[in-house]
């Protein structure tokens, strides 16, 4: 009673109030006494186990709403890494040809559905394609190995077999394409650092964590959507 008072900003007194007219409600017991505290019935459990589900359904459906687009306003689902390595930079020319316009970004790794209204456009890698929407290739992405300078005291690898020969930070994304160009087979070890956001990944090879072949290998990005904006 007393932790749902203060996530609910009210008082005690409050909480067991609604308590007991919702058993009233009900005709059932959802709370059994024991000395001053309290510990839920078998049909406080059973109901709490149901209601859950509504209330978190409630709460999605909340989430959802607040997110969509307000007038005047552009909503850009991107990726972390490319959010801030290439769009951030380029924004303040956009608005400074838009002053009367608002930028919201969402930065995720999950792909938004434009479909359900909570983004105009989503900058993503890959060759679609997705279904219901508009896509417009922006570029290739190159794919470089990159290490610290001070990594295994600056005796850095000079061919591509010595590159595979170090610990590697890996993403999600395969190295099959690189391997293949470099004539040499993927490695198969499953040890190592493996991280799934390149801007992580950077950071740790920029510390010396890994391997130079650090960098996500992705093929290449487009820019879709669906929904129109003025």
């Amino acid at each position: 009673m007393t932790r749902a008072a203060q996530a609910l900003h009210v008082t005690h007194s409050a909480v067991s109030q609604q308590v007991r007219q919702l058993e009233d409600l009900l005709g059932l017991s959802l709370f059994e006494r024991e000395g001053r505290g309290l510990r839920l019935s078998e049909n406080g459990r059973l109901y709490a186990l149901q209601v859950r589900h509504a209330l978190q359904d409630i709460g999605e459906a909340t989430r959802a709403l607040r997110v969509r687009p307000r007038t005047g306003e552009l909503v850009v689902a991107v990726v972390p890494s490319f959010g801030l390595h290439w769009l951030l930079p380029r924004l303040p020319r956009f608005q400074a040809r838009h002053p009367g316009r608002r930028v919201r970004l969402l930065a995720s790794l999950e792909v938004q559905d434009l479909r359900k209204g909570a983004a105009h456009v989503a900058i993503r890698m890959g060759h679609g394609p997705w279904e219901g929407m508009v896509r417009q290739r922006l570029f290739d992405d190159e794919l470089l190995m990159v290490a610290s300078p001070g990594l295994t005291g600056g005796a850095l690898p000079r061919t591509p077999a010595e590159v595979l020969a170090y610990p590697a930070i890996r993403s999600a994304e395969p190295w099959a394409p690189w391997c293949q160009a470099a004539g040499l087979p993927e490695p198969t070890s499953t040890g190592g650092l493996w991280i799934n956001d390149s801007n992580l990944s950077l950071e740790a090879a920029r510390l010396g964590q890994g391997s130079p072949w650090s960098a996500a290998a992705w093929p290449i990005r487009y820019c879709v959507g669906e929904n129109s904006w003025r």
